[in-house]
Parts: C-alpha cells; structure tokens; sequence
C-alpha cells in the first residue's frame, strides 16, 4: 500500500448514466494515462547500443510510443501526438474518417474564444 492520497475525481456529465459522457472519455483516459505512466512524457534521452552482423555498434535513441489498441477515430493518439508529444499508433480494423476533426478545426480556427474555452492546459 502506498501513502499517496487518492486523485481527485474528475467531473462527470450529470445526464449521463455512464462515469463519464462519451465525449470526455478520452480526455479522462488521457488523463490517466498520463498520471499513472509519467515515463512516456519524458524525452529519448538515453541511447541503446547494439552490435550488427558485420561487429559494428549501432546507437540509436530510445523511443517511447502508445500502441492505442482498437483506437477507432484516434483521438486518443491525436492528442498524446499534438498535446503531449508522445508517438501513438493506432491499431484498429476500421479506417479512420477524419471528416469530424475537420469540421472541428475550422469551426475552432473561426471562433477562438471557443478554442480557448475548450483547450487543454499544460502542465
């Protein structure tokens, strides 16, 4: 057991019966994600070394990246990609359709007062 207090609950939408609204979701997993791996934040700053068929070394940087498993429209990897710099791959079976993070963009890049009511803050 650790001493650590537990995390302060994370407001959920009143009118839903789920923990959290579909919309929200993500920013909550994200959330979590985040907290609970704080090692994926942190930046290839250590090399691995290994020797080649020929006995030659290679160097090469470490990589960290998020396998987002059944990722569907891949806002998951969209944010840890653009938000938190972290490399995401989307494994799913469905193609992606980004016709709705279009439409979003520009509606945000019209109307910045609701961009920056909708941004996420950095840490």
């Amino acid at each position: 057991a650790t001493n650590q207090s537990p995390a302060a609950p994370i407001p959920n939408n009143s009118n839903s019966i789920r923990a959290h609204s579909k919309r929200n979701r993500v920013f909550v997993f994200r959330d979590f994600l985040l907290k609970n791996y704080p090692f994926l934040t942190k930046h290839a700053d250590k090399e691995t070394c290994h020797i080649d068929d020929n006995q030659q070394p290679h160097v090469q940087p470490t990589r960290k990246v998020v396998l987002d498993i059944a990722g569907g429209r891949g806002d998951l990897s969209f944010l840890l990609r653009n938000v938190d710099g972290i490399d995401s791959v989307i494994i799913d079976p469905r193609g992606p359709n980004f016709k709705s993070w279009i439409k979003s963009v520009k509606f945000l890049l019209n109307h910045p007062d609701e961009a920056r009511k909708r941004s996420v803050e950095e840490n």
